[in-house]
């Protein structure tokens, strides 16, 4: 089987869906995977909703690490989407302490809950009806935000088409634009700093699995790239216990008996030395 090294297969596209009625000051958003159609001969990632849900519009799309992937990397939380009806959109986006327990979840997906290079912020507002409204924009989508908040976790922090993403208006995040390949998929590249795997501009960067292989045993040697073995992982941890042990019987021994037991050591070696040598 061919794997294209360059690849992330677990990096996964989702679609942002808006529900406005200002008239009546409801807002909703929706989130789902990119699922692609062919519509009048064009291919298109984001579809339209189904009528019957309500006049719902495409507002965004994003990256975030795919579910699946275990273990979840150092530096990443999974998190999940709670929907009661469709129709209603995200009630709550929260973490997901126990990835095996599927109930009341209708997606997840793995991102920054801080800033890293190369990623925008999502804001979670809540409207005053208690839902979640998604959105790039920083503050809520009306005039008067008497009774919005924010969830717990917001913002967290995904990846984006630059191209796509500098159709929003005054954003100040200047993000680097990743090459695509054929299908049109920015092909994003990561490195590894302080043991997690961080987007990165850098031509040598490579890909999310590959990174999370290494820094994954990479535990102490944080300026390289390579691996530690397990073998070499435990000649570490003994070196730095014996360090510790030493450094702890020295700085509990006052410092004229250690220079003491120094001229005795010394002096034991020379007349050790003239025994031998009369």
């Amino acid at each position: 089987m061919n794997i294209d090294e360059t690849q992330n297969y677990l990096i996964d596209q989702f679609c942002i869906y808006h529900y406005k009625d200002i008239e009546n000051d409801i807002f909703r958003s929706y989130i789902t995977y990119e699922r692609k159609f062919d519509v009048n001969g064009k291919t298109t990632n984001c579809y339209k909703l189904p009528s019957r849900l309500g006049k719902w519009e495409i507002y965004g799309k994003f990256y975030a690490i795919s579910s699946f992937f275990r273990p979840i990397p150092h530096g990443l939380k999974l998190l999940n989407t709670e929907v009661e009806y469709e129709k209603d959109g995200i009630l709550n986006l929260e973490h997901m302490y126990d990835p095996f327990n599927i109930t009341d979840v209708n997606l997840s997906l793995i991102t920054w809950t801080s800033r890293v290079p190369e990623t925008v912020p999502l804001y979670l507002h809540k409207t005053p009806d208690k839902f979640t409204y998604v959105s790039f924009e920083e503050n809520p989508p009306v005039k008067h935000s008497q009774g919005w908040g924010n969830e717990d976790l917001s913002p967290v922090y995904v990846l984006v088409d630059n191209s796509y993403y500098r159709s929003y208006k005054n954003s100040p995040y200047k993000i680097y634009q990743f090459p695509k390949d054929k299908n049109n998929f920015p092909k994003f590249k990561f490195q590894e700093s302080n043991n997690r795997c961080i987007p990165t501009r850098n031509k040598n960067g490579i890909t999310l699995e590959r990174c999370v292989l290494l820094t994954d045993e990479n535990i102490y040697d944080i300026e390289s790239f390579y691996a530690i073995s397990l073998r070499e992982r435990m000649n570490y941890l003994i070196k730095q216990d014996n360090k510790s042990q030493i450094n702890k019987i020295f700085s509990n021994t006052p410092f004229s008996v250690i220079i003491t037991a120094i001229l005795i050591f010394i002096i034991s070696i020379v007349i050790l030395v003239i025994i031998i040598y009369k």
